[in-house]
């Protein structure tokens, strides 16, 4: 391939890698600290990603450094963490690159065996807000009758970053149509990769699926209760009807 790409022997290109890498008796052989540089990159993200979250509140008074996965196995990433973080306790468990399948297989027999998790986006619905000249995009104004109205509003029900309880409800909000002989209300759900989305049009924002309630009785002061439950792979949106107590669902499977 060397040859293809440059018209000239492997063996006389010693000298671009400073004799870290070359041939002998027709094997490749690469200097040991040149092969470690390799995955110096990936072992200093690691430290600075493990470091952030030492960092978070809900980690305050953690000791153990837990790892798991194919590359926990690599004595570079371990040297690096125990360098990183001399004073927490590293632990390897055997077979630790297996330890993803093996949870895998737990869970698929025994569901409950996780029972929280924490968000790793931010969950909400598209709303219409009342227009607020200067503090509102004017790209986002909508005449609603004969109201002004900022449209594309991320109304946040899950904060990136919060531990959710599976099989619990998670914040209900309530929503009045906004039109008095509105029939039905549509609730458009999002994700977010900020804790603090403003519009659901901002960039990493995902429409993930749709839920729509009827609400067949006239006026805008109809409320419908607007709820979500994380399970194990997926979430479920609950609305329910204020007046009439009925109540409509919608299940999004993560794994589709």
């Amino acid at each position: 391939m060397y040859e293809e790409k440059h018209g000239k022997k492997f063996e006389k290109a010693g000298d671009k890698f400073q004799g870290a890498v070359k041939v002998v008796t027709g094997k490749l052989r690469v200097d040991c600290e040149f092969m470690r540089g390799w995955f110096k990159d990936s072992c200093d993200n690691t430290v600075l990603h493990v470091r952030k979250l030492f960092q978070e509140p809900q980690c305050a008074g953690c000791k153990t450094i837990l790892l798991v996965g194919g590359f926990s196995e690599s004595p570079m990433i371990q040297n690096a963490l125990r360098t990183g973080f001399p004073d927490k306790r590293l632990i390897v468990p055997e077979e630790a690159g297996l330890a993803v399948l093996k949870g895998a297989v737990l869970y698929g027999h025994d569901p409950v065996t996780i029972v929280s998790r924490v968000a790793k986006c931010s969950y909400g619905i598209r709303v219409f807000r009342d227009f607020i000249e200067g503090t509102h995009p004017r790209d986002k104004k909508q005449n609603i009758g004969s109201r002004i109205k900022c449209k594309d509003v991320f109304a946040r029900h899950v904060k990136k970053g919060q531990e959710l309880v599976v099989g619990e409800p998670q914040s209900s909000q309530r929503y009045t149509p906004l039109e008095a002989d509105q029939l039905s209300l549509v609730f458009d759900i999002y994700t977010s990769p900020e804790e603090e989305p403003e519009y659901t049009t901002d960039v990493g924002c995902l429409h993930i699926g749709q839920l729509e309630v009827e609400v067949p009785d006239k006026g805008k002061d109809r409320g419908v209760w607007v709820k979500m439950i994380f399970g194990g792979t997926e979430l479920t949106v609950h609305a329910r009807n204020e007046k009439s107590g009925e109540e409509s669902k919608a299940t999004f499977d993560f794994l589709q």
